[in-house]
């Protein structure tokens, strides 16, 4: 219910505001967080919280105000979802799908021309790529939706 009123009041919203200005309030991307921030918000204070600040941001949108600020209050939300929600963008998911089908690929390939070391060495290079992913969270604190 939440989602769905704020969502109507920033289309609202939106409607008088030209390229540029949903450019620099980045409504796409706070889109994205509201509908993550109301799924989680069931079993996270945290994000019950951040309602009331996204509330503030729309506000902000409405008024023409701080773009510092807004983006302050971005971040805030952002880090929270990667760092208590172990949340990870879905560019960096395709990457880790993209990256598991290439070495699958390249270990049956190495299996048909029967070169083990091949496969050792890509093997290898494809666990530290994984785990790089795997953690990328922790080397981005503003992540790209």
């Amino acid at each position: 219910m939440w989602y769905e009123n704020q969502i109507g009041k920033l289309d609202n919203i939106t409607l008088n505001l030209d390229d540029t200005q949903l450019k620099k309030y980045k409504i796409v991307k706070l889109k994205i967080l509201m509908e993550i921030i109301s799924n989680q918000s069931d079993g996270c204070d945290a994000c019950e919280m951040y309602k009331s600040t996204i509330e503030r941001m729309i506000r902000t949108i409405d008024n023409g105000g701080s773009i510092k600020e807004y983006d302050h209050l971005m971040k805030l939300i952002k880090h929270h979802l990667i760092e208590d929600h172990d949340y990870v963008p879905a560019l960096h998911q395709i990457l880790l799908i993209v990256l598991l089908a290439v070495s699958f690929a390249a270990v049956i390939g190495s299996f048909v021309f029967n070169d083990w070391l091949l496969v050792g060495i890509l093997g290898a290079i494809s666990g530290i790529i994984v785990g790089i992913f795997m953690n990328i969270k922790h080397l981005s604190s503003d992540f790209k939706m």
